[in-house]
């Protein structure tokens, strides 16, 4: 495994062990899952906390230390929705005021004590050490693209629960991103084009990761004109298949 591979792996399963906290307190929280708008909550909340994990790997260049960060974060956050819901003060509900309160809690904190700069991978032997800040933030984005297409923000039927549910089957992806990176692709142009429930969504997740996985397909630039060509150029198969064939006829059909 080379040395960006393993770092992503290890940045990615210390992520996700964040984002799946995350869920949990708010899955606990009848105050959080009851507001108007519980899904912008989940989503700024979901900001917060890679902001933080980004920052601070970046200041300390110590996985652990990110993710122990990251953990403060959902604890700040969660705390913060849950104190202005028991005290009844939703009407003034502000998530900037929210974040600044968890940056304070958490980023600031760790640039206040100049913290550590020990290298991110020094515990992996020496060629770590020409990771630099650029590759850094480059998993860090594949990682929060990931996220963001897989939790389908703006599919306004996903309830609380489908998103809980999400965040449970995180674990499966951290054996191998390339997959996920490969799935993103597929999934973005549906999510884009298509209207669907959340079992469809489930079946069509399940689906893609078997066959690239399979194939052990890579999405180039050429495989993702040619996927937009399909769906442009065949919009009436598309839609059919959609429609009315099955989830896995469908996935076969679109990955070319």
């Amino acid at each position: 495994m080379s040395t960006v591979k393993y770092l992503t792996h290890h940045i990615f399963s210390k992520y996700i062990s964040a984002i799946k906290e995350y869920f949990e307190l708010v899955n606990k929280s009848d105050a959080i899952k009851n507001l108007v708008n519980t899904k912008l909550t989940l989503l700024i909340g979901t900001k917060a906390i890679h902001r933080v994990f980004e920052i601070v790997l970046l200041k300390t260049k110590n996985i652990d230390t990110a993710h122990y960060y990251s953990q403060k974060s959902v604890y700040y956050y969660s705390q913060y929705m849950e104190q202005i819901s028991s005290a009844d003060l939703l009407s003034t509900l502000n998530h900037t005021d929210a974040v600044m309160f968890v940056y304070k809690k958490t980023i600031c904190e760790i640039y206040d004590k100049d913290a550590s700069t020990q290298n991110i991978l020094s515990a992996f032997g020496d060629d770590a050490l020409n990771v630099d800040d650029g590759e850094i933030r480059n998993i860090m984005n594949n990682i929060y693209q990931f996220i963001n297409i897989l939790f389908f923000w703006d599919n306004a039927s996903f309830t609380f629960d489908n998103r809980y549910y999400l965040s449970q089957i995180l674990d499966k992806y951290v054996t191998d991103f390339e997959v996920v990176k490969n799935q993103m692709p597929y999934l973005e142009m549906l999510q884009n084009k298509t209207e669907m429930s959340f079992e469809k969504y489930e079946e069509i997740l399940t689906e893609l990761g078997k066959i690239i996985k399979k194939r052990k397909l890579n999405v180039d630039v050429n495989k993702n004109e040619l996927l937009l060509m399909k769906y442009y150029g065949e919009s009436e198969t598309f839609q059919n298949k959609f429609h009315d064939s099955t989830t896995k006829d469908l996935v076969k059909w679109l990955i070319v």
